[in-house]
Formats: C-alpha cells, structure tokens, sequence
C-alpha cells in the first residue's frame, strides 16, 4: 500500500525553521509519525483517511471544504508539528 502524505517535504523546508541540507529520510519519518498518531488523533482516523484518498487521487482540488481544511488547518498544523518532532531524530541519530 502507498503511503500518502499530506504535506510534503518542499513545503516542510519553505516554511519552517527545517533547512534544505536535512536529508528526506528523517522529514518523512516525521512527516508519517506527525500524521498517523497525533494528526490522526486529533481529527479521527476517517477523516485522515478519506484526505489521503482525496490527495491520492486529486479530488480534493475540486472539493472547497476539505481543500480549505488541509490548506489552512491541517498544513500549519503539520509543519509545526513535525517541526518540532523531527528535533530529536535530527540531533540523536540511531546509528
């Protein structure tokens, strides 16, 4: 099964304190640990769900509501978040 992210790595990097040197590796490990466990347990897991199916299959630009919801909710929401959950990975790497 594809993983379907909500946000993506380019938008973590433009609009958060996160630099272009971090490697994508650790951003997408943050990225999915952000969405599926406190993301998923803000908004419930259909909801999570049915965003993800609307991002997979570009359906979401034609439907204002939800589009609106990831745009200006779920987006800053996530890159703060993941933000701050990436700090941790980032400065003690499990060699």
């Amino acid at each position: 099964m594809k993983k379907v992210y909500l946000i993506s790595e380019k938008t973590i990097k433009t609009y958060s304190l996160v630099n272009n040197n971090v490697d994508g590796k650790y951003i997408s490990i943050a990225i999915q640990a952000t969405q599926d466990i406190d993301l998923q347990t803000l908004i419930g897991e259909a909801l999570v769900r049915k965003l993800c199916s609307m991002v997979e299959d570009d359906t979401i630009i034609n439907n204002e509501d939800y589009k609106l919801l990831l745009d200006e909710y779920i987006t800053p929401y996530m890159i703060w978040k993941v933000m701050s959950s990436i700090q941790i990975g980032l400065n003690y790497k499990m060699v």
